[in-house]
């Protein structure tokens, strides 16, 4: 647990396979998904950390859904860094490449995909 602004922010790191023990994995009918805590049944609030055949994937969650930054990054250093809100692809996707540098940005709203039009 880590303290920020006198508030808790829940942070889980462990393996997948622990992952099960910990949470239920459900989707609703738009395909959002929603993770609640297992014991509780309440929705996570927090960081989810896993280590995934070699990614790293960080993901943050509010009332179990998708919410903030979320990133995952390869072993060869190439990452994908996404914001999310109540579970949608909501602002900037960056893709990088080994080196750091970006390769491509996708701009989102509500899970829509942004054009210049």
């Amino acid at each position: 647990m880590k303290k920020d602004d006198d508030s808790t922010l829940n942070i889980w790191h462990g393996k997948p396979e622990d992952f099960s023990k910990s949470f239920n994995e459900n989707y609703e009918k738009d395909l959002t998904k929603v993770i609640s805590i297992s014991h509780t049944g309440e929705g996570y609030n927090g960081v989810i950390e896993q280590n995934v055949s070699g990614v790293f994937i960080s993901e943050t969650y509010k009332d179990g859904k998708l919410n903030g930054l979320s990133y995952r990054t390869a072993s060869n250093g190439s990452k994908v860094e996404a914001h999310y809100r109540n579970g949608m692809l909501n602002g900037e996707m960056k893709i990088y490449d080994s080196k750091g540098e970006i390769r491509s940005s996708i701009f989102y709203k509500n899970g829509q995909v942004l054009t210049g039009e």
